[in-house]
């Protein structure tokens, strides 16, 4: 994921990693409706930002992160 996330940002047109095409910042709108497509297709039931925060936070706790 590091390594993608990498790549992402050295391919960026602007200062974001997920950017539109032309280098300009994702709407929150567009990001939410992307994230619940992926979702949908993936057939993976609904989670928010928020929840996917809060998981971020308890596995990094737990692998010892601050």
């Amino acid at each position: 994921m590091i390594d993608l996330l990498y790549n992402l940002k050295q391919s960026a047109k602007g200062s974001f990693v997920f950017e539109m095409d032309d280098g300009r910042q994702i709407s929150q709108r567009l990001c939410r409706w992307r994230y619940a497509k992926m979702l949908d297709e993936l057939n993976i039931p609904h989670k928010s930002f928020h929840t996917l925060r809060h998981t971020f936070a308890t596995r990094a706790m737990e692998s010892g992160m601050d």
